[in-house]
């Protein structure tokens, strides 16, 4: 999990906290986070690449009409909050709240350049590699449910913290950021293998001659 941002306030008052009989610091102690969850549906970045590098991606099959969509389902975590129980001192700290964005990363479509964008093969490469990225925005949303649920499972897993310092704040944030990560990655592999199934239909021999047919100068 990367991207986790803690509350600006919560490191202004760290050092400003009565001291109190230093008690168990525990998750029981406080409410259950507020999950924000966010379906971040983006647009991918066209980008033109030359027929070697195209090749090196493995698109030198002479069946392929030139083109690639590349995507990744990730999860990341801002904009995290906090409780906060003043023990001796120390602080007993854990999630308040929490933004979750769940989207597609890495999210390219890559076209060999040498078909200039007027010309045949280009849109026909740009029409193919549109279907995919269809594909791959409808999976986003289809699985987000499924992908909801695992975080909420994650939630009763989520420790508590006992800390002195803005560093160690960090530190039990990233904790925090694993132990999702941790319960969501089955379901993230199992997303990411389902969708490429998908894509892979797509792909096919036939496909691939019915598109081709429509352009001479390939």
């Amino acid at each position: 999990m990367k991207h986790i941002i803690l509350n600006a306030l919560f490191f202004y008052s760290l050092s400003f906290l009565p001291l109190q009989a230093e008690e168990f610091c525990d998750a029981s102690l406080f409410n259950a986070p507020k999950l924000n969850f966010i379906v971040k549906q983006e647009e991918p970045k066209i980008i033109s690449i030359d027929t070697s590098a195209m090749k090196q991606m493995g698109q030198n099959s002479p069946k392929n009409p030139k083109g690639m969509t590349a995507f990744k389902f990730s999860l990341d975590i801002k904009n995290m909050n906090f409780y906060q129980k003043p023990m001796g001192k120390k602080v007993c700290i854990y999630p308040k709240s929490m933004d979750i964005l769940f989207s597609l990363k890495d999210f390219f479509v890559f076209m060999d350049e040498k078909y200039p964008k007027d010309s045949c093969p280009y849109q026909v490469i740009l029409e193919h590699e549109s279907i995919h990225v269809e594909v791959n925005k409808k999976a986003l949303n289809f699985f987000a449910p499924s992908v909801y649920e695992e975080l909420q499972k994650a939630v009763p897993h989520l420790p508590a913290g006992l800390i002195t310092s803005v560093s160690q704040a960090k530190d039990y944030a990233k904790t925090i950021g694993k132990v999702f990560q941790d319960e969501t990655k089955d379901v993230l592999a199992f997303i990411q293998g389902k969708t490429k199934e998908k894509n892979n239909l797509i792909d096919s021999t036939e496909n691939y001659q019915v598109q081709t047919s429509r352009c001479k100068n390939w």
